[in-house]
């Protein structure tokens, strides 16, 4: 096994997450150019990321070149007609938080393959296409995480905003939240819907 991202914090964040010990091999790079030999994984696993990659057909076509043969591309996708996370249950800050971002000019753009319909019609008779069961996602969110994720740029959809705008717009969260008296720190549970596809290659 390998992991790979183009965001160094998102590797930390993998290591952090199994308790600091690297699981398997970690490269730093770019999905839309691997630097992996041709036809050496049985499978490539594409977690809620084809969506944020501009140039996600070189992504989609390096994830075939390094497959062997009778190997598959799993990808998740956000679900729902409009390519966005069905959310069931939300952080009640949630809204607040959008609004100040609006206000500092910072808006959530996603610029990849919205849904697996693109990448089916785009691999062509290179891959057959099947939808596997979604999966439920449920973890725990607190306002000082995500203000904490805003601030250090953790997600490639807020790398186009100088940090002070965004360290600005999390100043005004803060002081939204001290006047509605939010606690930072205060565990809420999020729950949401993820679509899982896999495109098998020829």
């Amino acid at each position: 096994m390998a992991g790979l991202d183009i965001s160094e914090a998102m590797l930390r964040r993998l290591v952090s997450n199994a308790d600091g010990v690297r699981p398997f091999s970690l490269l730093l790079a770019d999905a839309s150019g691997l630097p992996l030999a041709a036809g050496s994984f049985g499978s490539v696993l594409a977690v809620h990321v084809l969506h944020l990659i501009p140039a996600w057909q070189e992504a989609v076509d390096e994830a075939v070149r390094v497959l062997r043969p009778g190997g598959a591309l799993v990808a998740s996708f956000p679900s729902g007609e409009a390519g966005t996370q069905q959310q069931h249950l939300m952080a009640p800050w949630r809204p607040a938080v959008r609004e100040v971002l609006a206000r500092h000019g910072i808006a959530r753009a996603r610029s990849g393959a919205r849904t697996a319909r693109d990448v089916e019609a785009y691999l062509g008779d290179r891959a057959t296409a099947r939808m596997l069961p979604p999966v439920r996602v449920l973890e725990t969110q607190t306002l000082a995480g995500t203000l904490r994720d805003l601030e250090e740029q953790l997600y490639s959809w807020t790398w186009p905003y100088p940090r002070e705008q965004l360290l600005a717009a999390g100043a005004d969260i803060r002081a939204w939240a001290q006047g509605q008296d939010v606690r930072l720190d205060e565990e809420h549970p999020v729950e949401g819907t993820l679509e899982w596809w896999a495109f098998d290659v020829a």
